[in-house]
């Protein structure tokens, strides 16, 4: 017999919760995203597209189960879900995942879908059986106060924080070679699984690591808007091995709506082997240029500031600034 989420009475009038509907949600979810984004000035635009790669994709999820929307009058106005996984600290996390539309906010909605996550997560535990380190985990914006707050009185620890970060594309961009004995080359269709691999084997010793699974290569392959033409990939010329990648990225319609020419240089990943040599800031060098040549007038990437291979110093010392700090929050389960 299929399970049901949970449902929760807002106290509100005409405000109700129902479970997931799947694609059908799809549209919803990515409005609420955009209103909320819009009123928080991050800068960005979810698509279907987008939303239908990530629920495709997502491991760990009971769509029935762990998954609500909020409506008001039959209109949806907020969603809640949470996922698992298990980094490779040996912690098993969940994820606090969510957004509520910004005319309907302080009324109570986001602190009682805070409260259902937990509990959903504490049935879960139960059913998965004990567990060493099993921590709830969600993230705010630190300018987000409301958000902030909210995690704060509902016991939440911030354990670690990121910048984004912005360089202004005006000031000249340092010529940077390639270590000797690395090149450049066009990223090929066939290139894409050493990509893939590529940036999983680099991020293993940084914070948040885990097991990259066949979800993720699909999620990977699937996502729309990337942009392997302006990729720049290094590869070890004598082992044919690929060495390190920036992935230069411009999004026309983030940009038309926001009024700006930015483009990404993010990732950044350079795997062991390669390190120490300067490749990761020639490539970064290499990928400002690409997003000039795009006609972009800045470039923007995200940083872990506690990076254990100093990538926060890197990214100042080529005339990145951080312009938001983003904030991980914890809580024992």
């Amino acid at each position: 017999m299929k399970q049901e989420a949970k449902l929760i009475d807002f106290k509100l009038e005409d405000v109700t919760a129902r479970g997931f509907r799947g694609e059908s949600d799809y549209p919803n979810i990515v409005a609420i995203n955009n209103a909320a984004w819009t009123a928080d000035d991050e800068q960005a635009i979810d698509t279907i597209e987008q939303a239908t790669t990530f629920f495709r994709n997502l491991e760990r999820f009971d769509a029935d189960r762990d998954m609500l929307v909020v409506e008001a009058n039959g209109a949806p106005i907020a969603y809640t879900h949470t996922f698992w996984w298990d980094n490779d600290e040996g912690e098993r996390l969940f994820a606090l995942s969510g957004q509520v539309h910004p005319d309907w906010r302080r009324k109570g909605i986001g602190s009682a879908l805070l409260r259902w996550q937990e509990a959903r997560i504490a049935e879960i535990a139960a059913e998965q059986g004990p567990h060493a380190k099993r921590f709830i985990q969600g993230g705010a914006e630190e300018r987000l106060v409301g958000r902030v707050k909210l995690f704060k009185q509902a016991g939440y620890a911030a354990i670690r924080f990121g910048n984004m970060m912005v360089r202004d594309l005006s000031v000249p961009v340092p010529d940077l070679p390639l270590p000797a004995g690395l090149e450049l080359r066009p990223v090929r269709r066939e290139d894409w699984r050493a990509v893939f691999e590529a940036m999983g084997e680099a991020f293993r010793d940084h914070w948040g690591s885990r097991e990259r699974t066949e979800s993720d290569w699909q999620r990977f392959v699937e996502w729309p808007d990337k942009q392997p033409e302006n990729w720049q990939i290094a590869w070890d010329v004598a082992t044919n091995d690929l060495a390190g990648g920036v992935h230069a990225n411009v999004f026309p319609k983030e940009n038309e709506k926001f009024n700006m020419l930015r483009g990404w240089t993010d990732p950044v990943y350079v795997r062991r082997p390669w390190r120490k040599r300067g490749l990761a800031k020639a490539l970064l060098a290499q990928a400002m240029r690409k997003l000039i040549e795009l006609g972009m007038n800045e470039a923007a990437l995200g940083v872990d500031t506690e990076n254990p291979n100093g990538a926060l110093g890197l990214y100042e010392s080529l005339g990145f600034r951080p312009v938001k700090r983003w904030i991980t929050y914890r809580k024992a389960v």
